[in-house]
């Protein structure tokens, strides 16, 4: 297959290769648990859990570029402009509370600054690839998010064989992402406006970062909580997470399917209601199928993939795969709730984000405790979530 009938069919290949993308992702995450001790590979599970939330700023700003891209064919610097004051802002937070990152996050002034490093070529990455979304270029998307993943994948294997550290994996991932940056810059500059706009994108950008903050907000902020009081028990809790996680990946898939239907019929309220009502229960039957696996099957795959020393996270598989679909479906009621362009629900994310810090800092004690706390915040939160969405609209 050549390189233009790639271009001619690349909306439809897409998510074939993103599918690929996420295999080689994922088994970069086990082969890092085959050279990491426990203890290290809780600690980097946690700096990675931290970055993601500092990715919250790129993907929003991917999302931007590409609605900006769709719409005018090219980008307004102004974009850029408000990228570089974001990034002079965190970057000030970020190493003004340097210390206490250290010590919360267990790692040191070398690992932080890589971080940063990550943070800053990330988020003009991601600009990037909101050019190539915006064109609907998504052959070059694919190619930016494979020269990453690869050069990652390889230059891992090479620097564990000189040093087993949480510092091989942030080099790689620093390296991946200045390579997959320089692919970027040589095929998204040319579509970028030097002029400026006099409209304010801060409020539109705001709104795009308070809506995605939350779900890797919830998807990170157990493992570094976990690796900041529960140290010993990180490794395992990881390695829970990681399949855990793989239940996300499946449901946004098939929430992404849902969203185009419930959109076309946002304004037709009785036909909305049906349709959110049948894709929570297809929602639900796919779960079904999964918390079986995760049950009956999954729990003896781990010594395979992940080692001996990770045996003790079978015991806990099925709890993370239970938080992890009623987290999932909370998401799903979030899409709803962004699709009718309602705001209530972001008052409940925060309220629940926070009580869930405070409980796990005053209470808890081990990572089975971390579970069930997961299981009654996220349940909690999706009634919540099915109280408020009927009772904001009651046509609903």
């Amino acid at each position: 297959m050549n390189f233009i009938l790639l271009k001619k069919y690349q909306k439809n290949i897409y998510p074939i290769f993103d599918l690929g993308l996420n295999g080689i992702n994922y088994f970069t995450h086990i082969i890092c648990s085959w050279f990491l001790s426990e203890s290290s590979y809780g600690n980097l599970n946690a700096l990675l859990s931290f970055l993601s939330i500092l990715f919250v700023s790129g993907v929003s700003l991917q999302f931007l570029t590409a609605k900006e891209v769709a719409k005018n064919e090219i980008l307004n610097f102004t974009i850029i402009k408000l990228a570089i004051k974001y990034l002079i802002f965190i970057i000030f937070i970020y190493f003004l509370f340097s210390m206490k990152l250290k010590l919360f996050l267990h790692s040191n002034y070398f690992s932080l600054t890589i971080l940063i490093f990550i943070f800053i070529f990330n988020t003009f990455l991601c600009i990037f690839r909101g050019i190539f979304q915006g064109k609907e270029e998504f052959l070059y998307l694919n190619i930016s998010f494979y020269i990453e993943i690869l050069s990652k994948f390889i230059l891992l294997i090479i620097f564990f064989q000189f040093f087993k550290s949480e510092m091989a994996v942030l080099f790689a991932i620093l390296l991946g992402m200045i390579f997959s940056f320089l692919q970027g810059f040589f095929y998204g500059f040319k579509r970028i406006n030097k002029n400026f706009s006099r409209y304010n994108y801060l409020k539109e950008f705001s709104y795009i970062f308070i809506s995605n903050f939350f779900i890797y907000y919830f998807t990170s902020v157990d493992m570094i909580l976990v690796n900041y009081k529960l140290n010993i028990e990180s490794g395992i809790y990881a390695v829970v997470l990681r399949y855990s996680q793989l239940i996300l990946f499946i449901s946004f898939s098939v929430i992404t399917t849902f969203v185009p239907t419930l959109s076309k019929y946002s304004n037709s309220i009785e036909v909305l209601k049906s349709k959110i009502k049948k894709y929570l229960l297809i929602l639900l039957s796919v779960h079904s199928i999964l918390l079986i696996l995760y049950i009956f099957i999954l729990p003896f795959t781990i010594k395979y993939l992940f080692g001996m020393k990770y045996i003790q996270a079978e015991k806990y598989l099925y709890l993370g795969a239970i938080a992890y679909v009623l987290l999932a479906n909370c998401f799903y009621l979030v899409n709803v709730n962004i699709i009718l362009k309602r705001k209530l629900y972001l008052y409940l994310l925060s309220f629940f984000s926070i009580i869930y810090i405070i409980i796990f800092y005053l209470f808890i004690n081990n990572i089975l405790q971390v579970f069930l706390l997961s299981i009654i915040t996220y349940l909690f939160l999706f009634i919540s979530l099915t109280i408020t969405l009927i009772y904001e609209g009651e046509s609903l």
